[in-house]
């Protein structure tokens, strides 16, 4: 869309006077509910597949006329986008899309324009036995978590990738919380984990971590950049107060968004302790990985095997795969496979192109313990609907002092 004719339609089309933004909220889940929902639901609690496209053009003119009359310039965007419930129930979780339509749910719409994209943060809401991947009594990050729903699309209006397409990704998100370097409290150390689907031309992100309102009197920002190992060469810590801001000479995409959390659910001492206790997991990270399989050994994505939305072959394998047995299901991608050397501070940063990336905080050499060498162990891990999608990578410290990363797929 030309953006200088949007300027001047926008300009012509300003009224004096803007109504109350909640009747503009209103208006457009009213409509949104009545005229969608009412019509798709019987398909979506039908099928619940997240491959089901999702067109209503008639619905949407109609919407944009509304809104246009209703004076609100804010809320033009609005009426593009599913709600946060409707994601999620295409997502396929009811329970959480009844979270989002709550009292407890904070509807958010802002957006930025970064890097040829526009980023809206849609809403957010915390809760517990939420989680797509776990259960009440499977949830292996706690009780509560918070969840955000982003929606992503190409600023010159190009339509996103599908989810079928070989160039569509997960954008990386990661939260960031005052004061603390990002390096140690992020995406990682909070628990954070990401789904998305592309609907009419949107990528919408589904994210969620430990519950964030325990750090609302810290101050609270999620970001999203364009490729893993951004957050650092994107935003900035102010040293006087703690903030966040994106460094002015950064040209890819760097969304930063205040999250509005409530000061009254926070818990200064409680979180303190929780970000002394993520300070103390950083400096011996490959010891931590080493730890954290349950009492079944089962690796983290195992529980995901009763999701639904996933392929019944996929869910048997799920199911089978331990930390004990996995080398007989899946097998190391030797093309991915890199040795790296951690730097003076104990970093070491890589980028497999479309593979992706990241940096890593490793420690030097000479802080690795004995019995961490020469172990394998998993530091990320990927999934879609089929068993083609899965994929994990898998860390092994050596004596050398070099690190090697592999990717690990199923034995087909």
């Amino acid at each position: 869309m030309n953006r200088d004719i949007n300027r001047l339609l926008k300009s012509a089309l300003a009224p004096s006077v803007v109504p109350d933004e909640r009747l503009n909220r209103q208006l457009l889940e009213k409509a949104k509910e009545s005229s969608v929902m009412g019509e798709k639901n019987r398909e979506f609690s039908r099928k619940k597949k997240p491959e089901k496209r999702f067109k209503s053009p008639a619905v949407a003119a109609g919407l944009t006329v509304c809104v246009l009359a209703a004076g609100s310039l804010t809320a033009v965007a609005a009426y593009r986008y599913l709600s946060p419930a409707q994601i999620v129930t295409e997502m396929g979780n009811e329970k959480l899309a009844e979270a989002f339509s709550g009292e407890g749910a904070v509807l958010i719409d802002e957006s930025q324009v970064t890097g040829g994209y526009r980023v809206t943060l849609m809403g957010m809401v915390t809760g517990e036995g939420l989680n797509l991947y776990f259960g009440d009594a499977d949830n292996a990050f706690g009780a509560d978590r918070t969840y955000a729903v982003i929606a992503i699309e190409r600023e010159d209006g190009a339509p996103m990738p599908e989810q079928t397409a070989e160039d569509f990704r997960i954008f990386p998100v990661s939260p960031l919380i005052a004061g603390q370097n990002p390096m140690v409290v992020n995406s990682a150390s909070l628990n954070l984990g990401a789904t998305g689907i592309v609907r009419d031309g949107v990528q919408y992100e589904l994210v969620d971590c430990d519950s964030l309102e325990l750090y609302g009197a810290h101050g609270v920002y999620l970001s999203v950049v364009e490729n893993f190992g951004d957050i650092t060469q994107s935003f900035v810590m102010d040293a006087s107060d703690g903030s966040f801001s994106v460094k002015p000479e950064v040209t890819e995409m760097a969304a930063l968004f205040r999250l509005p959390l409530d000061p009254e659910k926070a818990d200064y001492e409680a979180a303190q302790e929780r970000l002394e206790q993520i300070k103390e997991e950083f400096e011996h990270p490959a010891q931590q990985s080493a730890e954290a399989p349950d009492a079944e050994g089962s690796l983290i994505w195992q529980a995901a095997s009763d999701r639904e939305g996933i392929s019944p072959e996929l869910a048997e394998f799920l199911a089978k795969v331990t930390t004990e047995n996995y080398q007989s299901y899946l097998a190391p991608d030797e093309s991915t496979r890199i040795t790296l050397t951690p730097d003076a501070e104990g970093y070491v940063s890589y980028d497999r192109g479309e593979e992706g990336g990241g940096t890593l905080w490793l420690g030097t050499p000479d802080t690795w313990r004995e019995e961490e060498l020469e172990r394998e162990t998993m530091v990320t891990s990927s999934m879609g609907s089929t068993l083609e999608s899965l994929s994990a990578e898998m860390l092994t410290l050596h004596a050398d002092g070099t690190v090697t990363l592999v990717i690990y797929r199923p034995i087909l």
